[in-house]
This record gives structure tokens, sequence and C-alpha cells, in this order.
């Protein structure tokens, strides 16, 4: 019907109809059913009804819409619409209910181009397919429409085109392509293309078999699924929006991934994201076997929710950001790759960590579960921790600095580069893991109980947190603590390297029962050490360092290195510290147990301090120099020796000392009041010569005491200890009370004033009551054996030691009786009870021995008492004197009255005693100091002869000067028993003028002080003179003759000190003395030039007169008469003088011998007298004859008028040394 119009309705059943060109229609509504195929350019003018079944099929193309008919064409039923062309469908106005709408036929190209749809029954929307060409819907109206259509299929090599409209499709099948600009597709299955402009959102369960193009975005709704099946279904920048699941089935790349729902990826799949380079959250879950993710660009994606996927989690740019807990499987390997990141926002596990790049940790990132080896050489930073788990090795080789620090669970952590743990971070290890040093590592603490292996390398722990290691350090590399926290170390270490507390605290256990270190390691501790064991542990350890050593826990710490210096003093906090003293050094705090166990003698210089006990054990002698204070006591034991200079030395006055066959050795006398314990085996005590141990407090125990040692020991307190006392040596005093028996031994001594139980006296033992005079009590037996002495001692006031006991005394005739008595005026007869018992057996050996000179000793025995008598025996005072002054005091003495006082004392001396006294009174330094002066005579002529033989100026007349120091000393002689000194200083002054060649003349003037002195005597003589003379000299040739003439006047004042038993006291004195001397000597210059040298010999005379004295302030004052001595001598000598090269300065080195001797009588005698008594001569100490003078000198000009010397000489002989220093100044004139 081409070109021609219907205006009337018209009704086509199961017609093939032609249309032709032109406008189809009529008045009326229009149906047509069956197949209508429309060529050229058609137009329905009017509405047109398409009952079911209706193919209308457009050649070429056209325009089927409302026209004039504004309801346009109506579906009512299955319908098929196909075009070879351009079809334009401005409206359907209606659509079949349920029924299929097709578009297109397959194998054509046409486009379908639908405006409009109107109305149709939402709850049964017809079903859409495209089965070729492509159907636009363009306008938003139309494209609206779809969201309420049912499912749509687009056949393969069919489109759907909606434009730049957003589409809503209920579901979808086939597989063409689609194009909108916003897609939200419903359930189905795809194997087409998704064109879009900017996203697809996914509602129902989706599986696309094709690809997603130009998608911005890609949204999976709540509730909905996408499934991919194709690689590379999405464009690698779309961007992921997951809320309900996405199934990847091959692998895909988008730009990012966000939502809250959950991908599955196929095995061996792998997701990327990443790469538009935004960052986005994901929530939801991540699954699948095998397969994995890849974090792509630069933005940052955060997984929140549940990844499950066994795959790697690979991130090669970006940063991944996992939160939650369970972000990533805890299998899944992760790969980086520098400069991407990983941060994990919270606590999470994985199945390894490898590649470059940096991890941040909020949380703690736990690896390794997937037993694999790993190298990681990126960098960990953040609050969080790294945890090592699974069997494999995983190597840390970057530079961490997350706090958080790096655990070791399981496998090996291998540490690179030194900075694998962050310097303030903890490094864990647990029981069956190992961290590896390759290289020096510092972290901030450890801990756990697994191994961490050194390798030779060096651990510092920085000690920034409290460190609890119960594992093993192995290896030979050493381990450092620094900062103040504590280092616990509770596991059995093995490492051998050295170990260095340089502050803060190493703590070797943790109170337990474990906890030690290789014997090997050398400690240097400069900060606190502590061994905390609740059981034994030695350690071989040596120890150095300024630090502190503690010891805590209930166990025996026992040092064990002879090699230790440490500097920094022990506390002891619990349990039980031993060793030697090279082990244990400086000062202890002790609040447990010390125990020195000590093996020869050494000395601990320490201060001991604290409320714990001390502990002394082994053999050979420990001394204790420091000043103790510790009051927990102390325990010598099994043959021991502790050695004290004062009580301080055994810790506080209120600790107790417990003997355990122990020995106490004092080398100082001290009193101690402390309680003591005597258990079996008893206690020593060994007291050094000259001391005295004075104990004073309670003495107890089944044990008992022995003295050794030459020393005292007394015993001022109350001793209820069971044991004997034995005095092996020395001496033991008792003041105090001892309830058991004392068995004095051979070279023993007993004394005191005291009580004991009883007594025994073995051979060679002595006893002797009192303290000086007094009465031991013996409640019980005494027995004196063979051997034995009694040593007595008795007053002239009637008084003596006694022994008073209350058993029977008995006495072996070898045993003696010794008197010893005191200073006093003795009776002619005087009788003591030295003993007395319930009764008195034997009697002891006669005849008594006694310390008297001038008094004899006698023993008789009533039935309970031993009584000594003393009477004046016919010893004169002469008799007892040994050299010539003491028979001659002795002879004075003698000549006194037997009222004298005087004469009294010295009948109560002994024989040394009376000997003393002799001396003391002979008044010996009054004749010494007359010799002296004659002695020292020869400073003066020295002085005078050297002047004349020095070189002289050019000038006629010359002035000198000279200092002069002598020092001589005397040794003691038979016949003067005691040295003496005499220091000497004086001042010379002369003139000289030479007459002619051969001529000289002069004179001197002059003083000298002169202090002799016999310390033993307590003598001393000051003489201080003035003295003038004149000299001259004629040489003829080699030939000299020199001589002179001097006369002084000196000023005596004595001091004589008495110490005499009975007297005592001091006299003085003082006189004057004159003196005159001549000289001469002759010489001959053999030698000549520089080097000159001459022989000589001298004689000279001096003669002393001394007025008479008269001592005052004491009894035992001496007067002096007149006296006149002189000393003349003979010398024979060599004297050379050699020039010194001192360049432009004149020198000269002089050096002298001669052989001096005493002419005629050299010890001249004085009298002196005693008050009462006869006059009696005192000889003085010789001069030496002959005696050697040496002499040096040193001469030089200091211009052409002046020079200056400087001498020594030393003259020798006999018992004498005589040493003169002088130096001279002459200037000419």
């Amino acid at each position: 019907m081409a070109g021609t119009r219907h205006t009337a309705p018209a009704v086509l059943s199961g017609l093939l109809c032609a249309f032709g060109a032109g406008s189809h229609g009529a008045q009326a509504q229009s149906s047509i059913s069956g197949y209508v195929e429309v060529t050229d350019t058609s137009t329905f003018a009017q509405q047109v009804t398409f009952a079911p079944g209706t193919h209308l099929h457009v050649i070429g193309g056209g325009t089927i819409g409302d026209g004039t008919i504004s309801t346009g064409i109506f579906l009512q039923g299955a319908t098929t619409i196909s075009t070879t062309g351009v079809l334009t469908i401005q409206q359907i106005a209606a659509l079949p209910q349920g029924q299929p709408l097709r578009f297109g036929l397959a194998g054509q190209a046409g486009t379908i181009q639908v405006e409009g749809f109107g109305s149709f029954s939402n709850t049964n929307p017809p079903i859409i397919s495209v089965d070729g060409g492509t159907l636009e819907v363009t306008r938003s109206s139309a494209a609206q429409y779809f969201a309420f259509f049912g499912p749509v299929n687009v056949a393969s090599g069919a489109a759907l085109d909606f434009g730049l409209q957003n589409a809503t499709l209920e579901g979808l099948s086939g597989g063409g392509q689609i194009g909108a600009r916003n897609l939200s597709v419903g359930p189905g299955t795809f194997n087409g293309l998704l064109n879009v402009g900017q996203g697809v959102t996914v509602t129902g369960d989706l599986t696309l078999n094709g690809t997603i193009s130009g998608a911005e975005t890609v949204t999976v709704s709540t509730g909905g699924r996408l499934t991919l099946t194709a690689s590379g279904a999405l464009e690698t920048s779309a961007a992921l929006v997951i809320n309900g699941t996405l199934n990847v089935g091959t692998g895909q790349s988008a730009g990012s991934l966000a939502g809250s729902g959950a991908v599955t990826i196929a095995p061996g799949v792998i997701l990327s994201v990443g790469s538009d380079n935004t960052s986005t959250t994901y929530s939801g879950t991540l699954s699948g076997a095998g397969s994995g993710l890849t974090k792509l660009g630069t933005g940052t994606l955060t997984l929140s929710g549940t990844g499950s996927y066994t795959g790697e989690t690979r991130i090669e740019a970006g940063t991944l950001a996992v939160s939650g807990g369970s972000a990533i499987s805890d299998q899944s390997a992760v790969v980086m790759q520098a400069p991407a990141s990983f941060a994990v926002l919270a606590d999470e596990t994985i199945g390894s960590l490898s590649g470059n790049g940096t991890v941040m940790l909020t949380g703690n990132l736990t690896t390794g579960g997937d037993n694999t080896s790993r190298f990681f050489t990126g960098s960990l930073s953040g609050t969080g921790g790294l945890i090592k788990t699974g069997t494999g090795t995983f190597i840390l080789a970057g530079v961490n600095t997350n706090a958080g620090g790096v655990a070791v669970n399981d496998g090996i952590l291998q540490l690179q580069n030194g900075q694998a743990v962050a310097d303030t971070a903890m490094l864990s290890a647990t029981s069956s893991g190992t961290a590896r040093l390759l290289s020096s590592e510092t972290v901030g603490a450890i801990s756990g109980n697994g191994i961490i292996d050194l390798g030779a390398n060096t651990l510092t722990v920085a000690g920034t947190a409290l460190s609890n290691f119960s594992g093993v350090i192995s290896g030979t590399g050493g381990l450092v603590k620094t900062g103040t926290e504590r280092l616990v170390l509770s596991g059995a270490n093995t490492f051998t390297g050295p170990i260095q507390v340089s502050a803060g605290t190493i703590e070797i256990g943790n109170g337990g029962t474990t906890g030690s270190i290789a014997a090997g390691a050398t400690i240097t501790n400069d900060g606190t050490l502590v061994v905390n064991r609740s059981n034994d542990l030695t350690l071989a350890n040596r120890i150095e360092g300024s630090g502190l050593l503690v010891k805590r826990g209930a166990g025996t710490l026992t040092l064990d290195n002879n090699a230790n210096s440490y500097t920094g003093g022990i506390e002891i906090q619990g349990g039980t510290l031993a060793g030697n003293t090279l082990a244990i050094r400086g000062d202890i705090v002790n609040e447990g147990t010390l125990s020195i166990l000590d093996i020869g003698s050494n000395t601990f210089s320490g201060v001991i301090s604290g409320s714990g006990n001390v502990v002394v054990d082994g053999t050979d002698r420990l001394t204790l120099a420091g000043a103790n204070t510790f009051s927990g006591g102390l325990t010598i034991k099994n043959g021991k020796a502790v050695g004290v200079a004062s009580d301080a030395n055994l810790g506080a006055a209120a600790g107790a000392l417990t003997f355990q066959a122990g020995t106490l050795a004092t080398t100082a006398s001290f009193s101690s009041a402390r309680s003591m314990t005597f258990e079996p085996g008893g206690g020593v005590f060994e007291p050094v010569a000259d001391t005295r141990l004075t104990l004073t407090g309670l003495l107890s125990g089944a044990g008992g005491l022995r003295k050794r040692g030459p020393g005292v020991l007394e015993i001022a307190g109350t001793g209820t200890y069971a044991g004997t006392s034995f005095v092996d040596a020395g001496t033991l005093v008792v003041n105090g009370t001892l309830g058991s028996s004392v068995s004095v031994e051979s070279g023993g001594r007993l004394g005191g004033s005291g009580t004991i139980g009883g007594l025994t006296l073995q051979n060679l033992a002595t006893l002797a009551p009192g303290n000086s005079i007094g009465t031991l009590s013996v409640n019980g037996a005494a027995s004196f054996g063979a051997g034995s002495t009694y040593a007595v001692e008795v007053n002239a006031a009637g008084q003596s030691d006694r022994l008073a006991a209350t058993g029977a005394v008995t006495i072996d005739p070898a045993a003696q009786v010794s008197v010893a008595a005191a200073d006093g005026t003795y009776a002619l007869a005087t009788t003591y009870t030295i003993a007395s018992g319930a009764s008195v057996t034997g009697a002891f050996a006669s005849p008594v021995a006694s310390n008297l000179a001038f008094l004899d000793a006698s023993l008789s025995y009533d039935p309970t008492n031993v009584l000594l008598t003393l009477t004046r025996n016919d010893v004169s005072f002469t008799d007892v004197g040994q050299t010539p002054n003491e028979v001659a005091v002795g002879g004075a003495l003698g000549s006194l009255p037997p009222t004298s006082p005087i004469a009294n004392t010295i009948v109560g001396l002994s024989v040394e005693q009376a000997r003393h006294t002799y001396n003391q009174l002979s008044g010996e330094a009054h004749a010494a100091i007359r010799m002296g002066l004659l002695s020292d005579a020869s400073l003066t002529r020295g002085a005078v002869l050297a002047r004349m033989s020095d070189e002289r100026t050019e000038e006629s007349a010359e002035f000198w000067s000279s200092a002069i120091g002598n020092l001589t000393t005397a040794a003691a002689s038979p016949n003067h028993p005691y040295a003496q000194q005499s220091l000497t200083g004086g001042l010379e002054f002369g003139v000289d003028w030479q007459v002619d060649a051969g001529t000289l003349v002069g004179a001197v003037v002059g003083s000298s002080v002169t202090n002799l002195n016999i310390d033993a005597l307590g003598s001393s003589i000051r003489a201080s003179g003035v003295h003038a003379g004149i000299y001259g000299a004629v040489e003829a040739g080699p030939l000299a003759l020199r001589g002179g003439a001097v006369a002084g006047l000196y000023d005596m004042a004595s001091t004589r000190k008495f110490d005499i038993p009975g007297q005592s006291g001091s006299a003085v004195a003082a006189y004057t003395a004159g003196q005159a001397q001549v000289f001469g000597e002759l010489a001959y210059q053999f030698l000549d030039g520089p080097s000159a040298a001459e022989a000589y010999i001298g004689l000279s005379h001096a003669h002393l007169s001394s007025t008479t004295f008269a001592e005052t302030g004491s009894p035992l004052a001496l007067s002096g008469r007149a006296g006149d001595g002189g000393l003349t001598t003979a010398a024979i000598g060599l004297r050379s003088e050699t020039q010194i090269d001192m360049g432009e300065q004149e020198a000269s080195l002089g050096l002298g011998v001669a052989l001096r001797a005493a002419v005629g009588n050299s010890e001249p005698g004085y009298q002196m007298q005693l008050a009462g008594s006869t006059a009696f001569d005192v000889r003085v100490r010789p001069v030496s004859s002959p005696e050697l003078v040496l002499d040096v000198s040193f001469d030089t000009a200091l211009s052409q008028t002046t020079n200056a010397r400087f001498g020594y000489q030393a003259t020798v002989g006999g018992s004498g040394l005589s040493q003169s220093a002088k130096a001279t100044l002459s200037m000419g004139f």
C-alpha cells in the first residue's frame, strides 16, 4: 500500500503485508497482527495496536510515533520490532504485560531508537530482549522505564544503548553490549560488554563473563553479587565499591576498592587495585584460596574487614592500610616494593613479609605463619610491633624505628645491619623462636623464653623498659646494658663474649631456680649487677668496673674468680654470698649472709654493714680491715683465723661472735663487749705481741677457749661456756668469771684478779695473778706441774699476788716461784701469803728466782698456805755496776745513810733497773759537753787553716765569712751504754792581709751554739759561745807554715730528766766555760799548675776550764766541781785542688784525706756529787783515735774580687761519726 493513506481502522491477521512509502493510519485506531514489513519511510499517523505475536519489521528506516495520534502504538502481547536501518519509535504507548518485547533480529545491524514508553503493569512488566542490532533509549524519560522492566536480554552481537542517561536493569542476560552513563544491574549472567560513562552498580547476583568498559566506579550494592570471569573485565582505573559480593574469577585490575561487602577471588587469581591513586576504605571480606591482592597507585587502600584469601598481598605503590585484625589472611604473603607503605592500624596477622618499603605499625603485625623464609629490607615504623611466627627464617635488613619492637615466637628471626630493631624497642624471643644477630644491635629491652643468638656480635640493651628474658642468649658475642631499667636474665645463657653494664641493672635470675651465664664471659659492671636465685649458683666470671653487685634470693651465690677487680661494692639483700677476698671486693651492705671462703692469708679492706651475718670459713688467715657495722654477727669456722685491729672490724658492738673451731687474731689493743659463743670445736684467740684484747661480754656455748699468740687476752666479763680454757701462748688475764677450768700449757701465762673453775699449770707454764698485784680465785683445785712457774709480784707495803683456791693446791717439786718486786722502800724482812687452798701439798723448788738485786726471797708452808719472805742481802750498790761510771755512782749511793730515801729506793730494784738508775744519776752529759767543745774546736781551726790555703784574689786585703754546721753521733759502747748526739752551728768572720809575697796575717771572730743530747738518759745541754783569734802564714817556695790562736767563752744550760722507780722530775743548771786553742801546720806543695797538691802535718792543743755548778729542782740534783781539761791532736794528710773548665768562670774541685789522733789523755774525768754522798768521778766518752778525715770542696770565682767555697767533711773513727758542711765567701779590697 505504498503511497496510500488509510483513514479507517484495519485489522491484519495472519497476512504478509507490505507497506510502501507514505503514511499509514486511519481516523480510528488500527490493529495490526502477524508479520508487518515496512519499506522505505513510513509514518503511522494514528494509534496502532500490535496484537500479540506481531512482528513489525522496518526495512530501510522510518519513524513510528504518535504523529498526530498522541497515544502512539500499543503492544498487546509478545512483539518483535526490527529494522535494517535506523528505526525511531517516539513512543510505545503500551507494553505487553509479562510478554516478550524483542528488538532487532539476530545477525541484523539496524538501530531502533525508542524515545518514550507508555503504560505497563509494574507487577507484570514485559520481557525485553535485544536480539540484534542496537536498541537506543537516549531520553531520560524513556531510560527510567527500564528500572521497572523485568530482566533484559541483550544477545551477543546486539547492543542496548542508553546514551548519556542513567539506567537501571532489574536483570541482565546475553552477550551483547550495554551502554549508559550510570548503569544499575540486577541479577543475571552477562557475557558481553558494559560500556558506561561513569559507573556500574550491581544490585543482584550478576555473573559477568564479559567486561566493563569506561566505568569510573563499579559498585556492588548490599545484597548484590558481581562475578567476574573474564580477565581484565574492569577498567584498571575503575573504583570498586563493594557493599555486596564481588567474585573475581580471573585476574583483575581496578582503580580502587571500597565498600563493606565481600570480594571472592578465584584460586590463582590476583585482584589489583589502586591505580587511580585515590584513597579508599574497604571494610568487607576478601576471600579465595590461593588468590591474591595487589595494591597499585599512590593512594591509600584501607582494609578493615576480613581477608581470608591465601595468595600474595603485593603492595607495589601507595599505602595498604589494614585494621580490624583480620583484613589480610593469616596465610597471605605480603610482598612490598619501595616506596610503597604497609600501614597496620590494628593488630594483624599475615603469612609472611618480604621486599622493600615502609611498614607503619600502629598495631602489631604477626608474620611468618606460612612457614616460608623471607627477606625484608624495608623499614618498620610507628608504635606497633612485629611478631615472627612459623618455622621459616625471616631476615630484617632495614632501618627500623617502630616502638613496639620485634618478637620471634617460632622459627628464626635474623637481624641484619645493626638497626633492625629500634634502639628503644623490645626484642622478644619465645620458646621455639630464635633471634639471630648478623651484626651488632641495640634494642630497648628483651623478653621471652626463646633463643637470642649473638653470633660474634654485641647486643646492647638500652634499658628503656624492663627486660625479662628467660630464654638462652648464645654465641661468642657480648651483651651491653645501658639505660636505667633492669635486664633480667633467668635462662641458662651460653654466650661467651663480654658483658658490660654501662648503666641500669642486669639481673641474673628472677628469684627462682634458673638464670645463669657462661663462665667465660667477663663482666664489666659500671651500673648494677644483680644475682637473684632461690637456689645455689657459682659465678666464675671475672667482674670488673665501678658498679654495684647485688645478691637477691634465698640461694647461695659463690663468686669464684680471683681476678675480680670491681670497686662499686656489694649489697646482699637475701640469701648467702660466698667467695674469697679476691672475688669479693669493696664495701658490702649485708642483709643476708656473707660467707668468706678463703684459702691463704688475705685482707678484706671493705666496710661491711647491714643487719646480716658474716661467716668466715677456710684455712689460714683473713684480715678484716674495714670499720664494719654489720649487726648480724660473725661466725668463724673450720680452723679459719680472722685478723682484726679493732672491735669495729668485727661489726656493730651488738653483733655476736660465734666460734666453730675458728680463730680470732688481733693486731692491736682494744676492748669488746660483744657476746661470744663457743660451739663444739671451740674458739681460739691470737693477739700479737705487745697488744691486749679485753672481752667484757658474755662468753657461752658448749665448746671451750684456747689462747694462742704472744699478746694478752683479758676476760673481764662472764664466761659460762662448758669447755676448758687452754693457754698455749701469751697471757690470759681473767678479771671476770669463768665457770670452767683453765689449763696453762707450755709457754702460756695466766693472770688476773677474777675467778676460774679450776687450774692446771703444765711444764713451762706461768701463773701471774693480778694485773699488777692481785688475787686470782679458783672455785676448785689448783695444780702446779713440773717446770711451771708461779710469778709473784710484791711491793714494799707488804702486798703480793695470791692464788686463792677453794680446793686443794698441789705443787710439783720441779715447779718454781719467781719474784718481781715493785718499786719502793723495803723493810729488811717482809713476809707475804702467795697461795692458799683447802690444802697445800708439795713445795716449790729452791732457790726462789727473783729480779731483786739487793733482796733475797725464801718460801715457807703451812697446811693451807704458801708464804714468801724477802730479806736484805749483802750485795753492795757497787757490785751491780759494770761500767766505771756505774761503779762510781754505786759507791756514792753506798755512802748515803741507811735512812736515805734514794738508797732505800735502790734496794727494791733489779740489776737492770739499778744500772739504768746509776747512769741517770751520773750526770755524764756534763762531762760529755766539755769533751764535745774540745772536739768542736776543730771547726774554727779548720775554717782558719782552709782560709790560709785558699786561692786569693789579686787584692792585698780580703774579708771572708763562713757558715758551719756539724752533726756528731756516737753509738753505745761497753763503758758508755747509751748513744749521744751533738749538733753545732756557727759563723766565722775574718780579715787578712797579704803583707808580702810570702807572708799573710789575719784575725777572726765568731759564734757557735752546740746542743748535746743523751736521749736515753733524758739529758741535754746547750752551750752558746763567742770567740776571737789571730792567724798567719809564711810561704817559702813549696813550703808553707801556717798557725793561729783562738780563745772563747761559753754559757752552759743543762736539763736532766729522771725516770727512776719511785722518783721522777728534772734538774737544771747554768754555768760557764772558757776555751783556748793554738794550732799550726807545715805543708809541702809537690804539685802545681791546673792540678795542685800538698802534703801536710799539723798539731793542735785545746784547753777548757769550767766553773762549778749546782743543779736545782730535784733531790737527785748533782753539784759539779770546777774542772780543767785539754785535748791535743796531731794530723798528717794530703789535699789537692784541680781546676774545672766552666767557660769564663774560674772553678776548682778540692779533695783531702788525713789521719788524726789524740795525743795524751783523751778521756778526762769530772767530779760530781749527790746531796749527802761522797764525790765520784764521771769519765767522759773518749775521742776516737785515730780518726780518718775526708774533705771535698768546690771553689768558684764570682768576680775578680769575690770567691765562694763550699765544702763537706766527714770524720770517722771508732763508734763515732762527725759530719760538717761549710760555705765560705771572700771579697778582696
